[in-house]
């Protein structure tokens, strides 16, 4: 799911920032920025509290 919401954004930049594709590039972004935060969350043991993080307003 990640790939394809990546290649998503990919397409939206490379077919010319279409007005009616927005939305959807704005969830895809969102979805790819949230599954990389929860694989770091369940993964990466390097940080040693749990600090909040900001998601960036996408949407």
């Amino acid at each position: 799911m990640k790939n394809v919401c990546e290649e998503c954004v990919r397409n939206f930049y490379s077919s010319g920032k279409p007005a009616d594709k927005v939305p959807l590039k704005n969830v895809a972004q969102a979805f790819t920025l949230l599954q990389q935060q929860r694989h770091t969350a369940d993964y990466d043991n390097s940080s040693t509290g749990r600090e909040p993080t900001r998601l960036p307003r996408l949407i």
